[in-house]
């Protein structure tokens, strides 16, 4: 809370009598008489101890109180107008002021009990609330949280444990989320997010919200064996791409065949990562510039090894061009239908 400051100026910084006025005076600008009347008078609401009047002197004859242009020491005028007001408010303010800020502190404290209390009830309604999940990790603890990254602004990225294993979701309202671009790859970010902080992901498909907690733990009861299975599978692992795209320039003046090209390329590869990778598979060639489109399933340990042996790759093949991309959740890898009907498989 900011401190209230008022001040209160003097002739020469000491107080001053005016004539016909009794009493000592303080020079006090407009605006901070304002201030000082509004903070007597929320005392006053309260109860506390106030000043009984606030007297002030202005200009217009003994009982003046029109504010006056007040003159700097050096010459000119200080900024706003001012009136007079007697030494004994100055010193009966200063109490006023304490308890004023101690009312401030009183209020602050309650509203953000208030603003806890709430917070509190919007988890609890909150964890009543669908769960969307993204992926199942192995995990002892009773529950951990990831941080606040959920798909479309979901908030809380947390687990729900079950026996050896947790389901890591956000709360979510019971909708179909549009399988747009930006929603998948934030679900598949978010994955990765967890796989890099050293998990073994089991990574759920896009869009799996159940109603509540007890229907996402009844299907991972159902799925156990299923869990368990693929967590064997790829365990410590994760899966690394590696695509090979022709150069538009390659395509006017490939000699051999794209299928030969892409041949020779695959058995160069796969000589050059030999036993350094655990499964591979190889998948669609969606596009008529693919000439390899493989995933493999990579030993978290080795995928240093690996990124150092296919280096020699980007520049052998002048038709070629390679992406290499990971390290990803092994979605490739895991047959398993967790959240589908009927269980796990």
């Amino acid at each position: 809370m900011e401190e209230i400051n008022i001040a209160f100026i003097g002739k020469k910084g000491m107080p001053f009598p005016i004539r016909k006025h009794p009493g000592r005076y303080f020079f006090i600008s407009e605006t901070d008489l304002k201030k000082l009347t509004e903070i007597n008078e929320a005392c006053k609401e309260k109860g506390l101890k106030h000043l009984k009047e606030i007297r002030i002197v202005g200009r217009g004859g003994v009982l003046g109180n029109k504010p006056f242009l007040l003159r700097r020491p050096e010459g000119g005028f200080l900024e706003g107008r001012y009136v007079c007001i007697l030494v004994e408010h100055t010193v009966e303010f200063e109490e006023v002021r304490k308890r004023y800020e101690g009312l401030i502190k009183e209020e602050k404290i309650a509203k953000e009990k208030e603003k806890a209390e709430e917070k509190k009830e919007e988890v609890i309604r909150k964890r009543e609330e669908g769960k969307y999940v993204y992926c199942v990790i192995k995990s002892d603890e009773e529950q951990r949280s990831f941080g606040d990254f959920g798909i479309e602004d979901t908030g809380e990225v947390y687990t729900i444990p079950y026996k050896k294993f947790a389901a890591v979701v956000s709360d979510s309202p019971m909708k179909e989320y549009e399988a747009r671009e930006e929603n998948v790859k934030e679900h598949e970010e978010i994955v990765r997010k967890i796989l890099l902080e050293g998990h073994t992901v089991l990574p759920v498909a896009f869009n799996m919200v159940f109603k509540d907690k007890r229907t996402l733990l009844v299907t991972m009861s159902k799925a156990r064996k299923g869990l368990r299975k693929a967590y064997e599978t790829v365990d410590k692992k994760v899966e690394l791409g590696i695509k090979a795209i022709f150069t538009k320039e390659a395509l006017k003046t490939l000699e051999k065949s794209r299928s030969e090209l892409g041949q020779d390329f695959e058995s160069d590869l796969l000589e050059t990562i030999d036993g350094k990778f655990a499964s591979l598979k190889k998948l669609d060639l969606f596009s008529d510039r693919l000439a390899l489109n493989m995933t493999f399933l990579v030993d978290r340990d080795k995928i240093a090894e690996i990124s150092e042996a296919i280096e020699p790759l980007y520049n052998k093949y002048d038709s070629l061009k390679v992406q290499y991309s990971g390290p990803w959740a092994p979605y490739n890898f895991v047959n398993i239908r967790i959240l589908g009907k009927g269980g796990g498989k």
